[in-house]
């Protein structure tokens, strides 16, 4: 309590403890309003309460009793504790969210409630830290409420925090990572809260090049600056930033290849696109690609299907599927070969190609036409002749058109063999044996030579026989040839069925005779000789017989030789011109024996023979033999025998002494 006033200026103070007829503010009614100071005076009970003087002033002059007490009972004061303000995101706005708010300075049991306790305001509503912020108007309630006075917390501050902006762009595939500020929003221009716009610039870094959804490697220089609104409200960072980049649309175009004529309409074609950038990797592909027609002709229209690409950046690309483009398709070189005879002339007439001038092409079996003649560079014999040009040869249709093929750039040639030439009139000479194999021939003369060649028959004049024998109708060979300046062109044909008899060479036989004694035989010896054989030739000769005109003595008796032959190898090649002819020799006396000694004849020939065995007409023997004879003879002895006259002998055969040995005479007979 307050001092207390008494007269005459005393004051006292209280001691001791009174009572009220309540605790609460209005007589325990809660009331309402904050920070209210209205009291309620409520009942009293002075309970030890006592008065003590101050200073001068006596207690005992006064009294508490029956004086008109109250009291005046005024809210206690609550403050509120732990209140922070919530982190948000820049929203435009100054509200603020709190969170933690109690009460203290709640007394005893008191039912006291703090409400509205979440709200606040912001001093700015722009993104920072460490913003002011004023609670709301905070309120109590329970049933003590009205025994209290709420005070408001201050000195409260937050922080708004930037809006996270994603960037989200579509553009072309462009062979960068590149996220240009252009890309996002409006050009640039993004859309913030309620309605407020900031600008981007600068290029960020995506995490790919390729076609697809491409999240960032980075933000790169990309930047926030004003627009409608603040751009430190703003912020790229934290955000879901992506770029869709879809393919490059490019044009494929084809190039056609050329080809030769095969008979169908497949192409070549070379596929490529400036459209693709530079460092990429694409190839592309086609399907199919065909000719309009399969026929020869210069820019025949290609159609081509199914184009596709492949490579590291094929993927980053659309482009046609199908293409169009040209090409030409060259007729089939057709080339010309063949063999002919020699025939004097440059010509190479169409029917030597192929089968008689119908050219099978080799495409999917066609044949064309062949008609006119070529011309070649040589008339001479050789192989591959080649052409000097094609002269008049054209191509005409056949089973193939002949506008698919062509004879120009074929590799075309003739071999050329050489013309047949015969020898005619051919006479071959009838001759006698010289001992060689040659025949004269006359008369031929070459047959087939074409044209002003010049070619001459040589070696015509002499024939061969297949030996030297004598024959008739023997077959002749020859060993012709030819020359000249066209003698290369031809092979000669020796002429054959010539034929040509071959005689015996006559020749002259000279007999000479033997001397001897008179034997009482006519016989001579002779020796026969010739100088008609010819050197190297093996010819012996003799004679049937050679005999006197009679057995008497005489000088240059004249001896006839008859029966004279020929024989060896070479004895049938000649003929005896004389097989009898003559010659003379000398009969002597048997007193002498041609050398001028005297004697018999018989004595000599005793003398000679002994002891050798005696001659007989049966051949030589002993006077007494065991045995078969084997001479001249007639029967065939006994074991023994003797010699014995024979009647079948004439008497007064005489034996003659030739060469060491006894010989018969000639005139003896069996």
């Amino acid at each position: 309590f307050a001092a207390i006033t008494g007269l005459n200026g005393d004051t006292f103070t209280l001691s001791g403890e009174g009572s009220m007829s309540g605790k609460d503010v209005n007589g325990g009614t809660a009331y309402t309003g904050t920070g209210s100071t209205t009291s309620t005076t409520q009942g009293f009970n002075l309970g030890t309460l006592g008065l003590v003087g101050v200073g001068s002033a006596i207690a005992g002059n006064y009294t508490l009793v029956g004086g008109t007490d109250a009291y005046t009972l005024t809210p206690a004061t609550l403050t509120v504790v732990g209140t922070t303000v919530n982190t948000k995101t820049y929203d435009g706005t100054t509200a603020a969210t709190l969170s933690h708010a109690a009460l203290s300075g709640v007394l005893g049991h008191d039912q006291v409630t703090l409400g509205n306790d979440t709200s606040g305001t912001f001093a700015t509503p722009n993104a920072g830290t460490n913003i002011g912020v004023t609670a709301g108007t905070m309120t109590i309630g329970g049933g003590d409420a009205g025994d209290y006075t709420l005070v408001q917390p201050t000195g409260l501050a937050g922080t708004i925090t930037p809006v996270v902006l994603d960037l989200i762009g579509t553009r072309v595939y462009d062979g960068m990572t590149d996220a240009n500020a252009n890309l996002f929003g409006t050009s640039g221009v993004l859309t913030g809260v309620n309605g407020e716009t900031v600008d981007v610039s600068g290029v960020g870094v995506l995490a790919s090049k390729h076609v697809g959804t491409q999240s960032f490697a980075n933000l790169g220089t990309l930047v926030l600056s004003n627009g409608t609104g603040l751009a430190s409200n703003y912020t790229l960072m934290g955000g879901t930033d992506q770029v869709i980049v879809t393919p490059l649309a490019i044009t494929v175009g084809a190039s056609g290849q050329g080809k030769t004529y095969d008979g169908n309409t497949t192409a070549g074609v070379t596929l490529a696109s400036n459209g693709v950038l530079a460092g990429d990797t694409v190839n592309f592909h086609d399907g199919a690609a065909n000719f309009s027609s399969p026929n020869a002709g210069n820019n025949v229209a290609i159609t081509v299907t199914g184009i596709t690409a492949t490579g590291a950046d094929a993927g980053d690309y659309s482009f046609n599927n199908t293409a169009t483009t040209n090409a030409t398709i060259n007729p089939y070189v057709l080339s010309l070969t063949s063999t002919r005879v020699y025939d004097g002339t440059t010509g190479a007439d169409a029917s030597l190609f192929g089968n008689n001038g119908v050219i099978s092409a080799g495409v999917n079996g066609e044949t064309v036409d062949l008609s006119g003649a070529g011309v070649l560079t040589s008339k001479n014999v050789g192989s591959q002749r080649a052409f000097a040009n094609l002269g008049s040869l054209v191509l005409g249709n056949g089973t193939g058109l002949a506008s698919n093929y062509t004879l120009a750039g074929g590799t075309d040639w003739v071999s050329i063999t050489p013309a047949t030439l015969t020898v005619i009139d051919t006479t071959t000479t009838n001759r006698v044996y010289d001992g060689t194999t040659v025949d004269a021939l006359n008369g031929a003369t070459l047959s087939g030579v074409f044209g002003n060649d010049n070619v001459v028959l040589g070696n015509d004049s002499t024939g061969l026989f297949g030996n030297k024998n004598v024959g008739n109708g023997k077959a002749v060979t020859t060993a012709m040839t030819i020359s000249g300046g066209d003698a290369g062109n031809y092979i000669l044909l020796q002429p054959i069925g010539l034929t040509a008899n071959v005689t015996p060479l006559s020749i002259t036989v000279t007999a000479t005779g033997t001397n001897r004694m008179y034997n009482g035989q006519s016989s001579d010896v002779v020796v026969l000789s010739t100088n008609g054989v010819l050197a190297g030739d093996q010819v012996s000769l003799a004679d049937g017989s050679a005999t006197f005109a009679d057995p008497y003595v005489g000088n240059g008796k004249t001896v006839t030789v008859s029966g004279i032959t020929a024989s060896g190898t070479d004895a049938g090649n000649y003929v005896i011109a004389d097989p009898v002819t003559t010659t003379t020799a000398n009969i002597t006396s048997a007193g002498f024996d041609g050398t001028g000694v005297q004697g018999s004849w018989i004595a000599q020939l005793q003398g000679g023979l002994q002891p050798a065995a005696i001659a007989t007409p049966y051949g030589s023997s002993d006077s007494d033999a065991v045995g078969v004879f084997t001479g001249n003879q007639q029967m065939k002895h006994k074991p023994i025998e003797r010699n014995r006259a024979r009647s079948d002998f004439r008497s007064g055969l005489s034996l003659q002494f030739q060469n060491g040995g006894v010989r018969l005479p000639s005139d003896a007979s069996p």
